[in-house]
């Protein structure tokens, strides 16, 4: 036995009181013989031992009630059988895509249960969320039962795979447990993917322990569908292309099914070889391909039916949003803002443009809008991380030149790099060696590009770099107009601005045209990218409105948001601001099609040392639980006041019978 709170025992000090108060009346008096006593004889002699008797016993009533309260103070116990060897598990369950396989997650949770039962009191059990990030979804505790309620049938998820930050936290945890055995059961199918960087030779903490189950077989029919393209085409036609990843050991044969919104378009078989990934061209009639679409493709069923759909948004034609940073110096003739609004006029004949205001310094861009950034002003210290996230989001940039130091030292971070040209008052310059095949430039190279080599530029400025796509030179040979990408953001740079101070290109007939097609190409950057927005990847919204789901493997409920979102279903959504309905696509992360196990399971092992036992001088005692959870009281306390209660009635009983 033993007590949960020791330092209560020090009250039974005050066992001393009731000990000098019977003393105190055993006090020695001056003895008077008094003959007439000598009559009682034994009988006074008898009363006399009686009193005597009752005396020591209520003494002793009293010490017992005060060691009841004293002992029951004190909570004794006794330790639970299991006591001295119990553990603390922490199970880190896998909710990645990988995990939804046939199969795979039922194996998972046939492994836990013997792993579970052998767990009883005192040992300590936690259930942590691997994906996106480590998140306890049961802290580790004495309560088993709330965890195994929770392991009862494992959450599922569409995440990517990683297991070491969750195997870190975990480790993190278990290091300040105080249970003889502490282990980690790593609940998930450890796919290769999840492995990549764990870094072996990076031990956990010592005396932890990692316990796997058997990993699985590569499936050996799988293939997924990892991407898609989509653009309008002709005559009303709509034109895919599907990226189809093989799996699987052996070619197969399979069908795509295209679609959009709810109606079927059309199917396309294709043999895919094994370990390859195949490009599979589509093309559809579909009369309402001018409006913004929802667009699925499918493929025929196999072992993993998570990455069977990949889904991509198309925006309205006439849904095209443009910010405009403001000139850089004021002037009676904005060229670019007159071409603008023309645009916005003219949706009889152009495709329409909404402007919307440029966002203050700290305010998020919409990366669904195109930014038209000209002077140094975008590329100040106070908006140049709002231009990066801007375009690590997929946001598109058109960058008017003009040579300002701000400008200059931003695109030599992108490893561009920014010259003007060297010419003298008189000269002048003009374009050469357009890339006529460039959806920017094709359209002049269907009708006449008389208008663009004639344009005459006193300034310019030549960009080289070794990822950019020259779509244009000057007349010595330079860069004049580049493309290249920064994150999942398009660049659009052009070695000229929109001053009339630079070329007279602003008053020209192809100014208009110009920049109308350089709106519309930049606005397609959203639909050039194939796999749209991740999950659980933050999602930038035009405003605030409503977030629903349109098709999505499982439901999902609609939402108020306001700025971004963060799905975590794969699918297609449309958000719904000021009675204006856009629809966005989330699709799964293409490494969580490969379901190959880690090769060589033994490695797993070397995230575990032994814990070193210290040295004798160095242990320290064990101390005692304070958690009543950990041990066995069996109601001693309650028991033990009421004994101290009853020793107190008996004690006034016998007192009052005693004392005059």
């Amino acid at each position: 036995m033993n007590f949960l709170w020791p330092a209560f025992l020090g009250a039974l000090a005050a066992l001393s009181v009731p000990l000098w108060l019977h003393l105190l009346k055993r006090t020695s008096r001056k003895l008077t013989p008094f003959p007439s006593l000598d009559l009682l004889g034994r009988q006074a002699v008898r009363q006399y031992r009686r009193q005597l008797f009752r005396k020591n016993l209520v003494l002793l009533l009293r010490c017992l009630a005060i060691a009841g309260i004293v002992f029951a103070f004190a909570r004794p116990y006794w330790p639970l059988e299991h006591s001295e060897n119990n553990r603390a598990v922490i199970v880190a369950v896998d909710n990645s895509a990988s995990m939804l396989a046939q199969g795979r997650r039922e194996a998972v949770e046939a492994w836990l249960v013997p792993q579970l039962a052998k767990l009883r009191p005192p040992d300590q059990l936690g259930v942590l969320m691997l994906h996106p990030t480590p998140s306890w979804l049961v802290p580790l505790s004495y309560d088993l039962e709330a965890a195994k309620t929770v392991l009862k049938r494992l959450p599922q998820g569409y995440e990517s795979s990683d297991y070491r930050p969750g195997l870190d936290v975990a480790a993190a945890r278990l290091a300040l447990a105080t249970a003889q055995r502490k282990e980690i059961l790593l609940a998930g199918d450890s796919q290769q993917a999840a492995w990549l960087k764990a870094n072996f030779q990076r031990s956990l903490p010592g005396g932890i322990h990692l316990l796997t189950p058997a990993v699985p077989a590569a499936p050996k029919r799988q293939a997924a569908l990892v991407a898609l393209n989509a653009r309008r085409g002709p005559g009303n036609h709509l034109r895919f292309e599907a990226h189809v990843f093989n799996g699987g050991a052996q070619e197969e044969e399979r069908e795509i099914t295209f679609f959009a919104h709810d109606q079927r378009l059309g199917s396309v078989s294709a043999r895919l070889a094994p370990g390859k990934t195949a490009k599979i061209h589509a093309e559809f009639p579909y009369s309402r391909n001018q409006e913004a679409l929802a667009l699925r493709a499918s493929l025929s069923a196999d072992d993993q039916p998570a990455d069977d759909h990949v889904y991509v948004a198309l925006p309205s034609v006439s849904d095209r949003r443009v910010m405009v940073s403001p000139p850089p110096a004021p002037s009676d003739t904005d060229y670019l803002q007159h071409a603008l609004l023309s645009l916005s006029t003219a949706s009889q004949t152009l495709t329409e443009i909404h402007q919307h205001p440029f966002p203050e310094i700290g305010t998020p861009w919409n990366p669904t809008s195109v930014a038209l950034l000209r002077g140094p002003h975008p590329f100040s210290p106070q908006h140049v991380r709002q231009l990066d996230d801007f375009l690590e989001a997929g946001g598109s940039a058109w960058i008017f030149c003009d040579g300002s130091p701000e400008q200059e030292a931003w695109f030599k971070k992108q490893d561009v790099h920014l010259s003007a040209l060297p010419l003298a008052n008189s000269q002048r310059t003009h374009l050469r060696d357009l890339a006529l095949q460039h959806p920017l430039l094709a359209p002049f190279a269907n009708h006449s590009l008389l208008p663009l080599l004639t344009i005459r530029f006193q300034q310019g400025w030549s960009l080289r770099g070794p990822a950019v796509e020259v779509l244009a030179q000057w007349a010595d040979r330079t860069p004049a107009m580049v493309e290249f990408y920064v994150g999942k953001g398009r660049i659009l740079a052009t070695g000229f601005n929109e001053s009339r101070g630079s070329s007279n290109f602003p008053v020209e007939a192809a100014w208009l045209p110009f920049v109308h097609q350089g709106i519309l190409w930049l606005s397609e950057n959203q639909t050039q990218q194939p796999q749209g927005s991740r999950v659980s990847e933050p999602l930038a919204l035009p405003g605030a409105g409503t977030w629903s789901a349109l098709d999505t493997p499982r439901p999902v409920v609609s939402q108020q948001g306001n700025g971004s979102i963060t799905p975590t279903t794969p699918g297609l959504y449309s958000f719904t601001d000021e009675s204006v309905v856009r629809y966005f696509a989330v699709n799964l992360s293409p490494e969580e099609s490969d379901l190959s196990p880690w090769p060589t399971p033994s490695d797993f092992k070397h995230l575990e040392v032994e814990e070193t036992e210290p040295a004798e001088t160095e242990r320290q005692p064990t101390p005692s639980p304070k958690d009543p959870t950990l041990v066995e009281e069996r109601d001693t306390w309650w028991w033990l006041l009421l004994l101290a209660l009853i020793l107190l009635v008996l004690e006034m009983g016998i007192s009052n019978r005693t004392y005059p």
